[in-house]
């Protein structure tokens, strides 16, 4: 017999899960054969060591990588995370350890009565963070083995307000509308939609400002920090990651989308950046309002501090003499010749805080 979701598989706080269909938004039951069945349909999500799966495409992981993190979270089961990835990643290891990344975590309006979502959660580095703060996180990651990854380093820090699942691949996500008084995503979004069937991948990511509007709370906050199409390194020819050359996304559209085509043979890069113009329009259509931009100095993954983006603020953080403008000298130096109105354009990436207003967003 099929029975509501709760502690059995997923979880001591079975108030705070109930997982949806995605895109359906029909409530998910145990159907007691390892799986989440919506009832009266055909659709069925399996349950991997206690991680419901609700991707909807293949792994986009090569076997490599794959088999990596196989060994990984056997190491962290074994001896530890921390020891895991030591040993078996040690290239990240600063990047989800190091403190000085948590300086987000005091931008955010959180507190202990909120119920958080946060998209892409990695290797766990910001879920603990933000659990601390808040009455519960739910955690969504596209890849198994980071979840998997996250849920084992909550468990051995004693955090016990967090559920984790695999999903988000098709930019739905399994929960019911209002469900969350904030949303966090760094430095995801301009992966989110790489795994669509389609070639136009703005609307596909469009779409999913949308989709994280519809599960916040009237009021709830987002803070989604992605990289900048026109950052100064990318404007001097700096490579981008995304195209594989150099310019990349902030070259016009055709021009990107043939250069792929010529070198990869592909129309569609690996993650898609926006202007800071596109971003304030965007967000303001998905219903957020009071958005706050600031910069990360000197840039998003180790901030030295977050400032807001008013030209007095830009000026007032300049007037510090440890103030790092860029993360590397040559993009220091320019930056610093940049008027402070026009330093929002060519951040080597965009945050934003907002909030959203008025009535849940329709599907």
């Amino acid at each position: 017999m099929s029975q509501a979701v709760g502690a059995s598989a997923l979880g001591e706080h079975n108030e705070f899960v109930g997982y949806c269909c995605p895109g359906t938004e029909v409530p998910l039951l145990e159907d007691g054969r390892g799986n989440l069945v919506a009832r009266n349909s055909d659709l069925s999500y399996p349950v991997t060591s206690g991680i419901p799966n609700f991707c909807k495409h293949q792994a986009a992981e090569s076997p490599e990588d794959a088999l990596r993190l196989e060994v990984l979270n056997r190491s962290a089961t074994e001896h530890g995370w921390r020891s895991a990835v030591g040993n078996h990643w040690p290239e990240v290891l600063n990047y989800v350890t190091d403190e000085i990344r948590l300086r987000l975590i005091d931008i955010l309006p959180l507190d202990a009565s909120q119920c958080v979502l946060e998209i892409g959660c990695g290797l766990g580095q910001f879920t603990i963070p933000i659990a601390n703060r808040v009455r519960h996180v739910s955690a969504i990651e596209v890849v198994l083995g980071q979840a998997l990854f996250t849920r084992t380093r909550c468990a051995q820090n004693g955090i016990s307000n967090v559920d984790v699942v695999c999903g988000g691949d098709d930019l739905r996500l399994p929960y019911s509308c209002g469900r969350f008084d904030g949303v966090v995503i760094n430095l995801v979004f301009e992966w989110c939609g790489n795994r669509q069937d389609t070639s136009d991948f703005e609307s596909a990511q469009i779409e999913y400002l949308r989709e994280i509007g519809r599960v916040l709370k009237p009021n709830g906050f987002i803070f989604i920090a992605t990289k900048n199409r026109y950052a100064l390194q990318y404007l001097l020819g700096g490579r981008d990651e995304h195209t594989g050359f150099r310019f990349g996304n902030a070259l016009p559209r055709w021009l990107m989308h043939w250069l792929l085509s010529r070198r990869q043979k592909k129309r569609v890069p690996a993650g898609m950046l926006h202007s800071f113009q596109w971003w304030i329009r965007q967000l303001k259509a998905a219903g957020f309002t009071a958005i706050e931009p600031l910069w990360a100095v000197p840039e998003m993954r180790f901030p030295d501090q977050y400032v807001p983006l008013a030209p007095n603020s830009v000026r007032m953080a300049r007037r510090s003499g440890s103030f790092r403008q860029g993360d590397t000298r040559r993009t220091s130096l320019l930056m610093g010749l940049i008027p402070a109105r026009f330093v929002r354009h060519l951040t080597r990436g965009h945050c934003f805080v907002a909030r959203k207003v008025g009535t849940i967003l329709p599907k």
